[in-house]
């Protein structure tokens, strides 16, 4: 059985009653922040609605054909479409393939659906090849679209998808599954990951708290006068750009709550709580919020088909032409 996570419990009861009321809908966009597993509640989804003989709650019963073949991941009639390998997009001849796969007869006398994860990835080109589905569906077709970036999706293409809105599971709950996965350091990776259990649990499993530790070593020597912008930009370039662009953002809007007051609870990186104190001294609110706004528009570069040390360089001389 594909795991379904307890917090969102409400989001599948929403699902089941939209189902038995009749008010299903042909396309779905699952929103909300990310390391929550909304691409986890859509294939639990898509598993109870193919399966032949689903228990009164709405689950799969997990033993019949189309339940095994989900399983072993080879149903015919449920299709997924992602991020090839190293590719920034979603391309157009991916959905192109998708649609001509969706047009076909279901093999089981029931629904066809795709899920599109994640979804804001589609190029222009491709969000409007997906359109012409979205304005014509084909009978017992489903489409989820799983996104954490719903404005960068089409205006047209979320008007034509009924939303379901994911919020953070409470603290406990994610700290108890967190304990239940045995991962270590489980509330600072919380607070590092802004209360997404999956995403805590996938910083655990890797090297990301110490390449952060460098990271902010490096971003703590600029603002010091101890190192120069390009050489910052070289160590952070040995990292993932977008990763790294994302600590940076946290870190300065965790100096923005501490410029406002805020307590050690509200902070994302608590275990560095007096450097950002220390960083953010000299600096106003208002010279934090251009910084921070910034950051985000290098962050949102930083997906597109651009030099990506370039940006960081421009990202790390910016900071220090402000300090």
């Amino acid at each position: 059985m594909i795991e379904r996570f307890a917090w969102h419990d409400p989001n599948w009861h929403e699902l089941i009653e939209r189902k038995r009321s009749g008010r299903f809908p042909h396309a779905l966009l699952f929103n909300g922040a990310g390391g929550t597993g909304k691409a986890q509640l859509a294939l639990a989804l898509s598993h109870a609605l193919l399966c032949q003989n689903p228990a009164e709650t709405g689950e799969a019963c997990g033993q019949c054909k189309s339940c095994l073949l989900i399983e072993a991941g080879s149903h015919p009639d449920l299709l997924t479409l992602t991020l090839e390998e190293d590719a920034k997009d979603i391309k157009i001849a991916q959905v192109r393939e998708l649609m001509s796969q969706l047009a076909l007869t279901s093999q089981y006398d029931g629904y066809k659906i795709a899920i599109i994860w994640p979804a804001e990835r589609m190029n222009i080109n491709s969000a409007n090849s997906l359109l012409k589905t979205l304005e014509e569906p084909a009978d017992n077709t489903l489409l989820i679209l799983v996104t954490a970036q719903p404005s960068r999706l089409l205006p047209t293409i979320r008007s034509r998808c009924q939303q379901i809105n994911f919020t953070l599971p409470p603290h406990d709950m994610a700290l108890q599954w967190l304990a239940e996965q045995r991962v270590e350091q489980a509330e600072l990776l919380l607070a590092l990951a802004d209360g997404a259990p999956l995403l805590a649990a996938e910083l655990g499993e890797s090297e990301a708290l110490e390449q952060r530790s460098t990271l902010f070593a490096a971003f703590k020597a600029l603002n010091m006068g101890k190192n120069d912008p390009i050489s910052v930009a070289d160590i952070w370039g040995k990292s993932e750009p977008t990763t790294s662009l994302r600590w940076l953002m946290s870190w300065v809007m965790d100096m923005i709550r501490l410029r406002m007051g805020g307590s050690r609870e509200m902070l994302a990186n608590p275990d560095i709580e007096q450097d950002l104190q220390r960083l953010a001294e000299p600096l106003d609110l208002a010279e934090m919020f251009k910084r921070f706004d910034q950051i985000a528009e290098s962050l949102r570069l930083s997906s597109a088909t651009i030099n990506q040390q370039l940006l960081l360089e421009e990202t790390m001389m910016s900071w220090a032409r402000n300090r």
